[in-house]
């Protein structure tokens, strides 16, 4: 698919021939840019093959494209899906640089998914969908789970825009009667532990001005970089901080509390404050915010 436009008369058409299902994989893919077919299965289909077929009939109506990338061993990763010609059409303000919000994006379709897959952000990007598409999953094995919100670093640095708040993706998560926000960091091992503890101030900031006291989750690489960053934060830390190791359920007991030396936590166990309610806070009783 190589063209960049449509006419009137094939956008109607194409848009009688969409499911619900395929308007809200379109909807996430406008918030959040890039899928694996494996993450699209666990928000949507629960089968990688249903999620193959429907997706290769979404391509073929220039509503998604398809494209792989190159692994550092130099195997094929599997495919990713974006926004298509189509798509972008119907949804004209997704059309952005993964790498940098405020850069225009190339005007032609094939140079965006180009960048798209040349973006050094890449990987982290697909690891912090793949936490939320992994809660998704487990929210229907789990009794009276669900993931009430998933939002993009877009969509939440655009909601608190008076703050430094910049997390991979912002949460709320509901088990039973209890309903927990977070704040995800993804976490490559590469960044000093000073780094990372200084990407807590904004966060501070937030709570200290009536916003929401909610956990700040660093879902790191290894159990090495957790006892890393554990020991750096220290027991003094005033808001809450939980370690996790990449791999492991993000749901289940996997979180550590900086706070805390002893015990591990599941997800909806962490701490969790919405602060004053005012148009700053949004509200836990939020139903799916995608």
């Amino acid at each position: 698919m190589t063209h960049d436009t449509t006419t009137l008369p094939k956008l109607l058409s194409t848009l009688r021939r969409l499911t619900p299902r395929d308007r809200a994989l379109l909807n996430l893919l406008d918030d959040h840019q890039i899928l694996t077919t494996s993450q699209v299965a666990d928000l949507l289909f629960g089968s990688v093959g249903a999620a193959r077929r429907r997706l290769r009939t979404l391509e073929q109506l220039d509503l998604l494209t398809r494209h792989a990338t190159a692994r550092a061993n130099g195997s094929r990763s599997e495919l990713i899906c974006s926004l298509g010609p189509v798509g972008e059409q119907l949804r004209p303000q997704a059309v952005m640089s993964l790498d940098d919000p405020s850069e225009p994006a190339p005007a032609r379709h094939v140079e965006r998914v180009a960048r798209l897959a040349a973006s050094p952000r890449l990987p982290g990007v697909l690891a912090a969908n793949g936490f939320f598409a992994a809660l998704t999953k487990a929210s229907r094995v789990m009794p009276d789970a669900e993931l009430l919100r998933w939002w993009s670093p877009r969509r939440t640095a655009a909601f608190w825009n008076d703050t430094d708040v910049r997390p991979d993706g912002h949460g709320l998560w509901r088990v039973g009667s209890r309903t927990v926000g977070f704040f995800l960091h993804y976490d490559a091992g590469e960044a000093s532990a000073r780094e990372v503890l200084d990407q807590l101030d904004a966060y501070r900031k937030l709570a200290g001005a009536g916003g929401p006291r909610y956990s700040v989750l660093l879902w790191v690489p290894d159990q090495q970089r957790a006892r890393l960053l554990l020991a750096a934060i220290g027991d003094g830390e005033d808001i809450p901080v939980a370690v996790g190791v990449q791999g492991e359920d993000p749901a289940g007991t996997m979180w550590r509390l900086a706070s805390e030396r002893s015990g591990s936590y599941a997800l909806h166990e962490l701490p969790s404050h919405p602060g004053r309610r005012s148009p700053g806070t949004p509200s836990c009783r939020a139903t799916h915010g995608w």
